[in-house]
Parts: C-alpha cells; structure tokens; sequence
C-alpha cells in the first residue's frame, strides 16, 4: 500500500480571514468587487434623471439665443380685435 500525502486545508477563523482583507489594498479591492459584482443593465434613475435634466436645461438655452436672434414680428393683435363703430 503506498501512502499518498494529503493536502492540508487551513480553514481560517474570522479573524484571519479579516486580518488578510484588511491587508488588500483599497483600489484592488474595489477593482475586485466592480470585475466580479452586478453588472447593471440599465442605468440608475437618478442618474438617468439628472442627465436628462441637463439636456433639457441645454435645449432651452439653445432655444432661447435662437429666439433672442429672430427679429420681432409686428404685432397684429390689434386687427384681430373688432373695432366698435360709432
């Protein structure tokens, strides 16, 4: 009978398992949960939301230095109105 040497499992108490975490650098450990998390498939509302609200700010920025470059109609309100004879 040969003799096979079996790995050994360390399994680690809370404690060292915390101690080796605290030892990974922040920017890894971010990199880590973003490679390996969620992967939203739309984009969160509040963002959505505010960009949204942007454009819409710009539209109407846009809009308006078209409308202060137009030159001014005539007024024809006054023909509209009836004119009492008499």
């Amino acid at each position: 009978m040969s003799t096979s040497t079996r790995p050994t499992i360390k399994i680690g108490t809370l404690a060292e398992r915390l101690a080796a975490s605290a030892n990974v650098p922040l920017e890894q450990a971010i990199a880590g949960v973003r490679a390996h998390g969620p992967q939203p498939t739309r984009p969160n509302p509040s963002t959505a939301a505010w960009e949204h609200y942007q454009s819409l700010k710009v539209k109407n920025s846009q809009h308006a230095q078209e409308a202060s470059s137009i030159e001014t109609e005539q007024n024809t309100m006054p023909a509209l109105i009836p004119q009492r004879v008499g």
